[in-house]
């Protein structure tokens, strides 16, 4: 019997040898050679396509992770896209690398103490509460230089995983839009409604940026002149600016309310509790600066206006005040991000300038004049 199993044993090793297929029973081998032309050519088409479809195991199982962070590296993918042949290809990596870089710039500079016992709130919470022992415009300035540092790392790690050969739907939309120079859903949070281009953003973000570290770094946060649009919640300047005068003078919030008015000749100093804002326009009106007054106009410019003050009062001193002869326009106040945003005028408004004027304010309300904070 095991000269038998050999002898089976060296037969079969001599078909196998055998290259011709006619040999086996094939008929003239037509089925290997179709076999053969087929697999070299999806193997060609594979070769081709394995930018798009190689992906290692491990990072594979990264990606499927549940906090939907990609860890792709794109390292390799920067020298496989830029030595790509398709000049669109080389396009798309060349605006992604040079807005991770601008970002990562950005990520750099850090501000003493911004950091420090400072939890930043989302964009959506109220104002933060503060203790006797706290300054509430600094808490409120900190807060907000925390918000733009957790923007700038949420899209400097957005830009990274669209550099990456990641392929999920995040990443491909994050990559769509750069590569269109257009701006990714999530780093709109200044202004939503606002279309902007990428390269705006960019350069909106480096303003806000360096107005912000500016407003953190100043001795006292009082009498300093902001611009609204630096902050993603702006009315909560207002509010730490009430709740500043009530802690220290240890009284409640609801004795105090804002004063507003726009800087003129006969405009009085500023109150120790007080500060300016800067970048408001005027829509579809003009400010006479010689007679701090309203005037018509058939402009569609707009029209800068001075600083306007903001201090805190009593609130029981409105009903005792002496008004003006000049009777009063309670102009609205809207955030925006260029001429424009009109839309902002159907959210309710930041704040209401009592502009002086010698037209019925009913008529201003018709023409519907109102304000705008520009960066």
């Amino acid at each position: 019997s095991g000269s038998g199993l050999h002898g089976v044993t060296l037969s079969l090793q001599r078909l196998l040898s055998m290259k011709d297929p006619a040999a086996l029973g094939l008929c003239e081998g037509l089925k290997n050679v179709t076999t053969n032309m087929s697999g070299r050519k999806v193997f060609s088409d594979l070769l081709i396509t394995q930018d798009i479809w190689t992906i290692s195991p491990t990072r594979a199982e990264d990606h499927r992770a549940p906090s939907g962070q990609c860890s792709f590296s794109h390292d390799d993918f920067w020298r496989r896209t830029l030595s790509s042949s398709s000049p669109r290809t080389s396009v798309v990596a060349t605006t992604i690398r040079q807005c991770l870089d601008f970002l990562l710039e950005l990520e750099g500079p850090q501000v003493a103490g911004a950091d420090a016992h400072v939890q930043a709130p989302s964009a959506e919470e109220n104002p933060p509460t503060a203790t006797a022992h706290e300054q509430p415009l600094r808490r409120y300035l900190l807060g907000e230089w925390r918000l733009l540092q957790n923007l700038l790392r949420e899209a400097i790690n957005e830009a990274r995983d669209a550099a990456s050969s990641c392929l999920c739907q995040r990443c491909e939309e994050v990559r769509k839009e750069l590569s269109a120079e257009l701006l990714p859903r999530r780093w709109k949070v200044y202004s939503p409604a606002s279309p902007m281009t990428l390269q705006t953003w960019i350069q909106n973000l480096h303003l806000r940026h360096r107005l912000l570290s500016t407003y953190v770094t100043q001795t006292s946060p009082l009498n300093v002149s902001y611009n609204l649009n630096v902050f993603q919640r702006p009315s909560g300047l207002f509010h730490s600016l009430l709740l500043e005068q009530a802690l220290e003078e240890h009284r409640d919030l609801e004795s105090y309310q804002l004063r507003v008015e726009v800087s003129g000749r006969t405009s009085p100093q500023l109150p120790p509790v007080g500060v300016s804002l800067v970048g408001v326009h005027l829509c579809h009106a003009l400010w006479d600066t010689r007679l701090d007054l309203l005037q018509e106009t058939l402009s569609p410019q707009l029209c800068a206006l001075p600083a306007v003050h903001v201090s805190v009062v009593p609130a029981a001193s409105s009903a005792t005040q002496c008004q003006p002869p000049k009777s009063l326009y309670l102009c609205p106040l809207y955030m925006g991000e260029g001429p424009a945003d009109h839309l902002q005028q159907m959210k309710s408004p930041l704040l209401l300038l009592p502009l002086p004027t010698k037209v019925s304010p009913s008529a201003w309300s018709q023409r519907g004049v109102y304000a705008l904070s520009l960066l």
